[in-house]
C-alpha cells in the first residue's frame, strides 16, 4: 500500500465502498476548529459557530445505536459488544 499514493487509495477506497453500507468514524478531524478565530476565518463572517458538549458513555452508546441500527432492535446484534 505505500507504493499508492493517497489519491489513489483514497479512490479505491471509494470505488470499493461504493454500494456497501459502512460506518467510518473519526474523531478529532476538526481540532483545528476548535478555536473559534480560526472557525470564522474558514467560513463567512456571519457565521455561528456552535461549541458541541461531550456526551457520557451511556449517551454516545445510544447515540450509535440509533444512528447505526435505526429503530431496529439490536439485543442479538450488540450482544457480542
Amino acid at each position: 500500500m505505500k507504493e499508492i499514493g493517497e489519491a489513489k487509495l483514497g479512490r479505491k477506497l471509494c470505488e470499493f465502498l461504493k454500494h456497501k453500507k459502512c460506518l467510518v468514524v473519526m474523531d478529532d478531524a476538526w481540532s483545528s476548529l476548535r478555536n473559534d478565530e480560526i472557525a470564522l476565518r474558514a467560513t463567512n463572517s456571519q457565521a455561528f459557530i456552535h461549541n458541541l458538549g461531550f456526551m457520557d458513555k451511556d449517551e454516545s452508546w445510544q447515540l450509535f445505536l440509533k444512528k447505526t441500527f435505526g429503530g431496529r432492535s439490536t439485543t442479538s446484534t450488540t450482544s457480542t459488544f
